[in-house]
């Protein structure tokens, strides 16, 4: 019996035909790093990858604490349009991260100018806790704050009139009355 000749199935490209909504909508769930990659498969994925409303940063995945910071920079400041909105933002730093104080300020910043509604501070992996950025109490967009290992020393004002999710892993307060006065600005908190 004669064998037949196999036929080649055309490949064909079919998610970049996709509309950029959708691209993005996919790579919502990505981590940046990894969303960031997609641009080898073409020139039009750049504009794709930068429109995506979440952010997700994790230096655990760099090979040193130099590229992560300027994947961080460029991502940021330089690639990102900055009217472009951002849903979710995660920082997560390990004991590599050498970030300081003025540079968590001007992260944070740029994050709430692009009104955050989901935001994950996590210093888990650092072997100190450092304290937290001042600008994160008054993000008003804010739905889901999560902080893990931070130190929440003095503070003035704090306001998150529509957080309804709020997680707590080894925050340490300065005193159980700014633990109070914390929650008592989450007036439709729901999940603590």
């Amino acid at each position: 019996m004669a064998s037949s000749p196999q036929r080649s199935i055309p490949t064909i490209d079919r998610i970049s035909d996709f509309p950029d909504s959708i691209l993005c909508h996919i790579l919502y769930f990505l981590p940046t790093k990894q969303a960031a990659s997609t641009i080898i498969l073409s020139k039009s994925w750049k504009d794709v990858w930068l429109s995506v409303f979440a952010i997700d940063f994790d230096d655990e995945t760099f090979k040193d604490f130099k590229s992560f910071h300027e994947f961080v920079y460029s991502t940021m400041f330089k690639l990102r349009d900055k009217k472009t909105p951002i849903h979710s933002f995660s920082l997560i730093l390990g004991n590599s991260s050498r970030f300081d104080q003025k540079q968590f300020n001007r992260i944070f910043k740029f994050a709430m100018e692009q009104g955050v509604v989901n935001l994950d501070f996590n210093m888990d992996a650092k072997k100190r806790h450092i304290k937290l950025p001042h600008r994160i109490l008054s993000f008003k967009t804010l739905q889901v704050l999560k902080l893990t290992r931070l130190e929440m020393r003095d503070f003035d004002q704090v306001d998150f009139p529509q957080l309804k999710t709020l997680h707590l892993d080894r925050v340490m307060f300065k005193s159980h009355e700014y633990y109070g006065k914390f929650l008592h600005v989450c007036p439709v908190l729901e999940d603590l």
